[in-house]
């Protein structure tokens, strides 16, 4: 394999799953704050209406779903995965552009292909 191939394959490939997962935990932990953020507001207002029991139901639903919301962001990690995958998807990126310019660990190297694969 040479290395515009390997570059082409494993790099860029996987630079791109990376950033791909990043932006999926990304949308589900947006998604999962903004659902809470506005359930969290709703409830408190429901109580205003405590007497009728059509509202204490949905008071009642809405703290339930409150709940699977954040055990289900906590289970999965949503921020942490984000972060991380976007980290590791910006070192790839610096170390082929490091590699490609010839700086860093490959200026000096007698074989900087050796030094990647």
């Amino acid at each position: 394999m040479d290395i515009q191939q390997y570059i082409t394959e494993r790099v860029d490939g996987q630079t791109s799953w990376y950033s791909a997962k990043s932006r999926s935990n990304k949308t589900n932990y947006t998604r999962t704050k903004v659902a809470l953020t506005i359930i969290a507001a709703v409830i408190p207002a429901l109580t205003a209406y405590i007497g009728d029991e059509v509202f204490k139901t949905l008071i009642a639903i809405l703290s339930v779903a409150m709940a699977v919301l954040a055990n289900i962001s906590t289970i999965f990690n949503f921020k942490d995965n984000w972060t991380k995958y976007r980290n590791m998807s910006e070192i790839l990126k610096s170390e082929k552009n490091i590699f490609l310019a010839g700086a860093g660990k490959y200026t000096d190297a007698a074989n900087p292909e050796q030094v990647v694969c």
